[in-house]
C-alpha cells in the first residue's frame, strides 16, 4: 500500500470512520482505491478515493451511468459546461464508451505533506455538492434531453 493510502487507512481506523472498502491496483503508481457510496435522492451513487505514487489524489463520484448517448450529448454537456464554470473545486465529465456522468474534484500533497483530515473534509464538501446540487442538475438534464434520468448505476 503506498503511504497516502496508509496514512488515511490509518486515519479512518482512529476515527472510527467506517463504509469504504480499500482495493490495491498493485500497478506502476501502486494506486490504492478507497469505495464507498454517497446517498443522493434515495440512490447510492458510488465514490471512490484514488491515492498512489503521484503528488495528485483524485476523488471521483460516478453519477450515472448510460446517460450520455450520441443522440442527446449536444444537449447535455452546455448544462456540465454550465455546472463547470459555476464552481472550482469540482468538475463533471462524461464517458464516451458507456455514456456514464462522472463528478471530479483533485487535490496536491507530497507523501510526507499529505494529510488525511484534509481529504475527509474534500470527501464531506464532495458529498454536499452531490445532495444539494446533483439532483437539480439532473432534473435539468433530464428536461432538456427529454429523457427519464435515473442517477442508479
Amino acid at each position: 500500500m503506498n503511504i497516502k493510502a496508509t496514512k488515511l487507512s490509518a486515519y479512518f481506523n482512529q476515527k472510527e470512520i467506517t463504509g469504504f472498502r480499500m482495493h490495491e491496483a498493485k500497478d506502476q503508481m501502486n494506486t490504492a482505491v478507497f469505495h464507498t457510496g454517497l446517498q443522493s435522492e434515495g440512490k447510492t451513487l458510488p465514490m471512490m478515493v484514488i491515492l498512489d505514487s503521484s503528488m495528485f489524489i483524485t476523488i471521483e463520484v460516478w453519477i450515472a451511468n448510460k446517460l450520455v448517448t450520441p443522440e442527446n450529448r449536444s444537449k447535455i454537456l452546455p448544462i456540465l459546461d454550465d455546472m463547470n464554470s459555476m464552481q472550482k473545486l469540482f468538475r463533471y465529465f462524461t464517458r464516451e464508451e458507456d455514456g456514464g456522468l462522472f463528478l471530479s474534484t483533485c487535490m496536491m500533497a507530497k507523501d510526507d505533506t499529505f494529510d488525511p483530515e484534509v481529504v475527509h473534509a474534500l470527501m464531506d464538501i464532495t458529498a454536499q455538492h452531490v445532495s444539494n446540487d446533483v439532483p437539480d442538475m439532473m432534473k435539468r438534464i433530464a428536461a432538456t434531453a427529454e429523457q427519464t434520468v435515473d442517477q442508479t448505476i
